[in-house]
């Protein structure tokens, strides 16, 4: 068994995931510093993200897609079904994970071909399409700041070189 991926909540409690050997899932587990038995919340694959958007709102990939559910935090419970964000997410083979992040009212993620040019698109929380977000690029790890205003990424150029960039999530300057 191994414990990863930890984010705080709010109000100083913490998520994390539970991941046993051979399973395909791993079991979120809600905790606090203070010593308190943790609560599990549900199963997903691997990490969810978590957003303080909407009183609270779990983002995690299945099979391929980047699904958002509800989240109350007072009661340790997701709250109705899950809502699909975007199909085809990206995946780590280095790190075995979905490549995504979530900010407040924001989601970034990686599409499925890492080396494929793209652009950089802001989805709402209900899967609709927003602004592209700076120029296409052969983007990575996606990363949004925790006040939501700046998109950090690994940005690959035609040599093969990776660099990070910092892009402007409002005028998409990079």
């Amino acid at each position: 068994t191994s414990h990863g991926w930890p984010q705080f909540l709010l109000d100083g409690r913490f998520l994390y995931s539970v991941l046993v050997r051979g399973s395909d899932e791993a079991r979120i587990e809600m905790s606090s510093l203070d010593g308190a038995v943790p609560q599990s919340i549900f199963h997903a694959p691997s990490r969810v993200a978590y957003s303080p958007e909407a009183g609270g709102t779990l983002i995690y990939s299945r099979r391929g897609n980047l699904l958002s559910v509800r989240f109350d935090p007072v009661r340790a419970q997701t709250v109705g079904p899950p809502q699909v964000v975007a199909p085809f997410v990206g995946f780590s083979r280095e790190y075995g994970i979905r490549l995504f992040a979530s900010g407040p009212n924001q989601v970034a993620f990686q599409g499925s071909d890492p080396n494929r040019v793209r652009a950089l698109v802001w989805f709402d929380r209900d899967g609709r399409q927003g602004e592209t977000l700076g120029e296409p690029a052969r983007y990575s790890l996606p990363q949004i700041s925790p006040d939501g205003r700046q998109v950090l990424v690994a940005r690959t150029d035609a040599a093969g070189h990776s660099n990070i960039w910092l892009i402007d999530a409002a005028g998409g300057t990079s």
